[in-house]
C-alpha cells in the first residue's frame, strides 16, 4: 500500500464569494444552512473567519467518541457553501481540577 503524505499540501482557499461577505453575513449564512440540517440548538457558531475557519462551541459537550463525528457532519454541510470551510472547536482551558488545585498553569501557545 502506498502512503500518501498530505502534510505539505496547501489547504484550499475560500472563494471570492466568501471573502467578500462581512463577518456577520458569513455567520448568518452558516447558521441558515445548518438550521434545518443539524440540531443547531446543541451548539453555537462563534465565528466564521475570512480564511474559512468556522469556530463552534457545544452548549453541552457531547461524549468524546461522538464529538469528532458531529463536527465532521457540520463541516460536510458547510462545505456546500465553500469546499474550503473547516470546523474548529473553541479553545477550552485546562479543566483538570488536580492541576488547578496545585497551582499548575499551562500556557496557551496560541
Amino acid at each position: 500500500m502506498k502512503f500518501n503524505n498530505y502534510s505539505n499540501t496547501p489547504s484550499p482557499k475560500p472563494w471570492t464569494f466568501w471573502n467578500h461577505l462581512s463577518n456577520q453575513d458569513r455567520l448568518d449564512l452558516c447558521r441558515k444552512i445548518l438550521k434545518n440540517e443539524i440540531k443547531i440548538h446543541e451548539f453555537k457558531i462563534i465565528d466564521a473567519k475570512q480564511d474559512g475557519q468556522v469556530i463552534i462551541e457545544f452548549k453541552k459537550t457531547p461524549v468524546t467518541s461522538k464529538r469528532g463525528m458531529i463536527m465532521l457532519d457540520i463541516e460536510e454541510i458547510l462545505k456546500t457553501i465553500d469546499e474550503s470551510l473547516t470546523v474548529w472547536h473553541l479553545s477550552i482551558g485546562d479543566k483538570n481540577s488536580l492541576r488547578n488545585l496545585r497551582g499548575i498553569v499551562l500556557k496557551n501557545e496560541s
